[in-house]
């Protein structure tokens, strides 16, 4: 098992199944939404959907051996987006 998912961890490969599966994710809950007017509002979704993406795209650059300053600014913009995720819900 391990000689199959090593190397699409280290590749990143693996990350970008995921960021497939979240977009596929708030594709399917959009649509939820707008055919039944139920379910997280578009813009709390797309900032909920962002600051899980920048994530992943963090960890991505961190598993090739990315510069970190990109690695930085994708978790700075995945704390804009979990900021205003925040913002969105706050009652």
């Amino acid at each position: 098992m391990e000689v199959l998912i090593a190397p699409l961890i280290a590749s990143g490969r693996l990350i970008d199944l995921l960021l497939v599966a979240v977009a596929i994710q708030g594709g399917a809950m959009a649509v939820h939404a707008r055919r039944t007017g139920r379910g997280v509002p578009p813009a709390s979704l797309l900032a909920t959907l962002a600051a899980g993406g920048f994530l992943l795209l963090a960890l991505r650059v961190a598993l090739v051996g990315g510069w970190w300053g990109w690695i930085m600014g994708l978790l700075a913009a995945s704390l804009a987006a979990h900021l205003l995720d925040l913002r969105l819900r706050w009652r």
